[in-house]
């Protein structure tokens, strides 16, 4: 029969054995970081979460094992290279988790529009919307903008753009203007812009701040679609909600990269209509001569202007929201009085007024957040 073993030998083992607690967690923190980083649907935040205290674990039987105060902690003769190698593998995970999921963070609200803050908007003036003469900028969505600095305490930087496409490029990062220079990001864009599921997996939107109705500015009186004309050509922006409407309607489309160049056909005559959001036709119609009442037909439906900021922004959209909530309730009438209805609009009065335009009663839920930042 053996010996009976020494109390030195009986502890010996466990004494020698908690050190290993460094490789599964290594193992594992790889595993999670490959997967997190792999996976759009987790990303770097999940790899983050879920690897960062396991490195963390890691580097604290590092520092048990480096103390020496615990026997059980210590490492046996033989193992110190590969136990040296497991904590330097462990803070490598750390600090690759810690810098991706920095990188992906959404800044703060208040931090991200500070200082100078690039806007965009249509660089076609739409009278009572955004019209920029001597005395400055003005309009209804300058008075958006105006809420917004009010809370953020920001100063603007006007940034033109060109064509609907660009309201959409210079939110994701640098885009070219019309004449091919380059330009930096914009951080919003308020230039009647219509929230839409297809624009929304590109962007995000909050708000919305208004809502209108798509119309039909006529050369002959027409205040509902059956009034014009079956061998209508009509004038639509590319690429705008007005012309995805009209794929199935049967006329004959014409489509222009502005409202502005529609507009100019229109004048010409070689289109007998032009389609677009009514109250940006209200302010060309005026200055045609045309009362918007008599001369632009209305479609049912809603297009809902929203506030573009970057994708995957939902602090963002949740802060714009709540200024926007505010808007709504306190200043929107008067500046669609003193903006809008000098050219014509006027607020609906209920269901029987499809003519009219709306207030929102309330902003929508802004999107949840992403795993990834998507481009």
């Amino acid at each position: 029969m053996p010996p009976d073993p020494s109390p030195s030998e009986e502890g010996a083992a466990p004494r020698s054995t908690l050190w290993l607690l460094t490789s599964p967690a290594l193992l594992l923190a790889i595993g999670l970081v490959v997967y997190g980083f792999s996976n759009p649907k987790w990303g770097a935040d999940t790899g983050a979460i879920l690897a960062s205290p396991l490195a963390i674990l890691g580097i604290v039987v590092t520092i048990l094992v480096q103390w020496g105060k615990y026997p059980r902690f210590r490492v046996p003769a033989g193992r110190t290279t590969l136990w040296r190698g497991a904590v330097a593998a462990m803070v490598v995970i750390l600090g690759v988790t810690t810098a991706a999921w920095w990188k992906q963070r959404e800044p703060d609200p208040f931090e991200f529009l500070s200082g100078t803050v690039r806007i965009g908007y249509r660089a076609t003036q739409y009278d009572g919307w955004h019209s920029v003469s001597g005395r400055g900028h003005a309009g209804f969505e300058v008075a958006v903008v105006e809420a917004l600095q009010r809370r953020f305490d920001f100063k603007v930087s006007w940034v033109p753009l060109d064509d609907l496409d660009d309201r959409i490029e210079a939110l994701r990062g640098t885009w070219h203007d019309l004449h091919g220079t380059e330009q930096e990001p914009v951080k919003l864009v308020i230039s009647n812009f219509s929230i839409t599921s297809r624009r929304a997996e590109k962007i995000d939107f909050a708000g919305p701040y208004f809502v209108d109705r798509q119309g039909y500015l006529s050369k002959t009186k027409a205040t509902k679609l059956i009034d014009l004309p079956t061998d209508s050509s009509i004038c639509t922006v590319r690429g705008s909600t007005s012309s995805d409407f009209l794929d199935n309607r049967g006329w004959s489309i014409v489509e222009r990269p502005s409202l502005d160049a529609c507009i100019s056909e229109f004048k010409q005559g070689t289109v007998t209509a032009v389609t677009g959001d009514s109250s940006a036709l209200a302010g060309f119609a005026i200055k045609q001569g045309l009362n918007p009442a008599e001369y632009i037909a209305f479609a049912s439906g809603a297009e809902e202007y929203g506030v573009g900021i970057p994708n995957n922004s939902p602090r963002l959209c949740a802060a714009v929201s709540e200024t926007i909530e505010k808007f709504l309730s306190i200043e929107w009438n008067r500046a669609f009085a003193e903006n809008l209805k000098p050219i014509g609009l006027h607020i609906a009065q209920g269901p029987d007024d499809p003519n009219g335009v709306m207030r929102p009663s309330q902003t929508d839920v802004c999107k949840p957040a992403q795993p990834w930042k998507q481009k």
